[in-house]
């Protein structure tokens, strides 16, 4: 555990106020608010799930009591005529001729109420006998015309003495292919030697369409066993096409069983398509409230915070910056009362502090680098006063022209040389020369030493024409040809190479001074290499190899 939190310790270190105050964010509102949401969704959805529930079986109940009403008025008008002895009567009696048949068919319809109660726009009824002396037509016919239905031998094989059917005609006695929604009743209560029955058909069409423009939104499926004989699916009031086969169910599906007229039917209420995006819509005021307080306030907070702090340490460290200057800088701006407000209060007076105390320590490092200025040019003019630099020079051109006089060249040639060094070191008049003069005195002092080595020393000067104006401090390239000569060719058995080159590249003016000499170690290089970078006044003081370091 103490790992863990020295690892998450370690972590927050290395990252930015602003990313902390983001992970908090992220962790104690956004990952709680996700929890909370997803238990708040499964709540809207759990009740949504039984408001869903209680709609389902409401459109069960709506589709039930559609279906109970047609049926049931039907059965009960069947069931008059069931016991309406006229009607039996009329269906039972033999008749001498045709003629004594129409005349009783007459009678039969004109003075009863058979159509009135039967004779509906959705329904069609036909009375059915195995009289053979009434004339099949109209609204009687020969009961052989049924026999050979399904829904005839399906009540037959019920023994019950009525039935609701539902049957595909395919093509049977020359029809055409069609569902049939049909009520079969026995009229069999009085002469039973005579069997009769009345056939009731319902408007397939009707019936389907009546439960289609319900509208409901969620599917509903009247089923008798496996087959869909009732639905509100597309398509679904084609009466020229056989029943559909009921498939797998969702498991969220209401059932409810019916039974109009003793057929066992199914009522199954399909679920709406779930849409996350419906559900949100209709409680979108509570999802945008919600937002509002678990998103979007705590997010201007997190920033106002982070703000506050960021602010302010980022002037601290704009600040800080100032420490590789002459002066340091304070934070300006409202501080604030809090601890970084402390802090950034303490912190100014600290500056106010350090800068008068470097104003103090600077002032004083003047004063006796003055004082140390004034020592050295009196010690230079004391130097110049004991020293006749015109009568060394005027020396070495009586010698040069003596040695012309008696054709001694080499001599005459190298004593012009040393004195145009002596003059440069002598009558120092500016600090800064152009690099071609630098490069004479480069060539007069390596000349002079290639007379004292002779041929172990060879050395090559190579400056681009365009660099020869630009000007550097005074006797800096000698310095490091004198090293090189000294410390690199002086050191060598053999002979040596000393190159000088001076030329452009990418805008600034490169000087090499390389040897061939004895060479030097990683650790000596790298000792030279810092010496140059932090070159001092107290390094020359400290005496020793200080040419290259006095350069700098």
């Amino acid at each position: 555990m103490k790992k863990l939190r020295l690892f998450v310790e370690e972590y927050l270190d290395d990252i930015s106020l602003k990313k902390k105050f983001y992970i908090f964010y992220l962790l104690c509102v956004i990952v709680p608010l996700i929890v909370t949401d997803t238990v708040y969704l499964n709540m809207l959805s759990s009740a949504e799930r039984s408001r869903e529930r209680h709609e389902m079986e409401n459109i069960a109940t709506a589709v039930e009591n559609n279906i109970e009403f047609a049926v049931n008025s039907v059965v009960e008008m069947c069931t008059s005529l069931y016991t309406n002895r006229k009607i039996n009567t009329f269906l039972s009696t033999e008749y001498s001729s045709e003629r004594e048949y129409y005349e009783a068919n007459y009678e039969f319809f004109k003075n009863s109420l058979f159509d009135s109660t039967l004779g509906a726009s959705h329904i069609n009824y036909v009375l059915y006998t195995d009289n053979k002396t009434v004339v099949s037509g109209g609204r009687v016919a020969y009961i052989d015309k049924v026999e050979s239905t399904e829904s005839y031998k399906k009540l037959r094989e019920s023994d019950r003495s009525g039935g609701l059917f539902f049957e595909y005609n395919k093509g049977i006695n020359g029809l055409q292919n069609e569902r049939r929604m049909i009520y079969l009743r026995d009229l069999n209560l009085y002469y039973k030697d005579v069997e009769k029955l009345v056939r009731v058909e319902f408007s397939y069409g009707t019936v389907n369409r009546g439960l289609i423009n319900m509208k409901y939104d969620n599917q509903v499926l009247v089923c008798v066993g496996d087959e869909i004989v009732i639905s509100n699916l597309p398509f679904s009031d084609s009466t020229g096409q056989d029943f559909q086969k009921l498939g797998e169910l969702p498991a969220e599906a209401y059932e409810m069983t019916i039974t109009p007229a003793g057929l066992e039917m199914q009522i199954y209420v399909l679920p709406k398509e779930a849409d996350i995006f419906d559900l949100l819509a209709r409680y979108k005021g509570m999802v945008v409230l919600l937002l509002l307080l678990n998103v979007c306030f705590p997010l201007i907070l997190v920033n106002g915070f982070s703000h506050s702090f960021t602010r302010r340490i980022h002037s601290l460290s704009d600040v800080f910056k100032s420490v590789e200057s002459e002066k340091l800088l304070p934070v300006k701006g409202r501080e604030g009362k809090d601890e970084i407000g402390g802090m950034i209060q303490n912190y100014n007076k600290m500056v106010e502090r350090t800068n008068n105390l470097i104003q103090e320590v600077y002032e004083n490092k003047i004063k006796e680098q003055e004082l140390e200025m004034s020592q050295k040019n009196a010690e230079l003019l004391a130097l110049h006063s004991q020293i006749n630099p015109h009568f060394l020079f005027n020396a070495l051109e009586s010698i040069r022209m003596h040695s012309l006089i008696k054709k001694e060249l080499e001599t005459a040639n190298m004593v012009e040389k040393l004195a145009l060094m002596q003059r440069q070191y002598v009558e120092w008049q500016h600090d800064y020369i152009p690099v071609g003069r630098e490069c004479e005195f480069a060539e007069a002092y390596l000349s002079l030493q290639k007379y004292r080595f002779g041929e172990r020393l060879k050395f090559e000067i190579d400056m681009e024409e365009d660099c020869e104006n630009y000007r550097v401090p005074t006797l800096t390239v000698v310095t490091f040809v004198e090293n090189a000569c000294v410390h690199g060719i002086e050191k060598k058995s053999g002979s040596g190479w000393i190159f000088l080159r001076v030329y452009k590249k990418d805008d600034m003016l490169i000087i090499e001074v390389e040897d061939t000499g004895c060479g030097l170690t990683e650790e000596e290089a790298e000792k030279i290499r810092f010496n140059m970078k932090n070159a001092s006044m107290a390094m020359l003081k400290g005496g020793g190899r200080v040419g290259m370091v006095n350069a700098c």
